[in-house]
């Protein structure tokens, strides 16, 4: 049986696998398999990831559902069809929500610091973000959080690329604060609060067929 520090380099290893993977035709259908919903008539929906992130919707709580259920977590979205726009929104609160219900969810409380494999939540207003996280860097005075993200985009022209800003899969480093009892990742976009986040070694793992 898996414990749970593997469970978590496990999923945060799968995640780092798919950096780089994008909707542009280099790698959409690795992408779609990860990510886009499959109809046995129709085959694959590509409607939220064939066009530009501008005009599309946001990834990043569906990259974040799909790596927990392929590592076996026990995820309620398990061999679920869904409905893309709906999918999309409603991820990242859903994930909240299973994870608060099984114990797993950690709101963030000074001195706790999430670690490899957890999958973080962000908030900016009404906007919200989910990472996976895959280590620390930086300096004891600036610390960096590693993560891999959906919700990225893609700029890479030539080799399979159109360089139109479409859905995509990135590492990411961000500077991580901590000022009257909140934290808050800050990039070139501005921070963002730390809402909290799932500890995957927490979680249950789906029994085996």
């Amino acid at each position: 049986m898996i414990n749970a520090d593997e469970l978590c380099d496990t999923l945060a290893t799968l995640a780092e696998s798919y950096d780089g993977v994008c909707a542009c035709a280099a790698h959409r259908q690795r992408f779609a398999d990860l990510l886009a919903p499959y109809q046995p008539r129709r085959g694959w929906d590509w409607r939220p990831f064939s066009i530009a992130k501008k005009q599309g919707m946001s990834t990043c709580g569906l990259f974040a559902e799909a790596v927990e259920d392929l590592v076996g977590l026990d995820v309620p979205w398990h061999g679920q069809p869904y409905a893309p726009r709906s999918a999309v929104e409603q991820s990242v609160a859903r994930n909240e929500q299973w994870a608060r219900k099984n114990g797993c969810w950690q709101p963030y409380v000074p001195g706790v610091l999430p670690g490899r494999g957890c999958v973080l939540t962000l908030t900016a207003g009404l906007a919200t973000h989910v990472l996976v996280v895959c280590g620390w860097g930086g300096t004891a005075e600036k610390p960096l959080l590693l993560s891999v993200d959906g919700g990225q985009t893609c700029s890479i022209r030539g080799d399979g690329h159109d360089g139109i800003g479409r859905q995509a899969i990135r590492r990411r480093a961000r500077e991580w604060r901590e000022r009257g009892g909140r934290a808050y990742l800050a990039d070139a976009g501005g921070e963002r609060l730390v809402h909290g986040w799932v500890e995957v070694g927490m979680a249950r793992v789906r029994p085996a067929p």
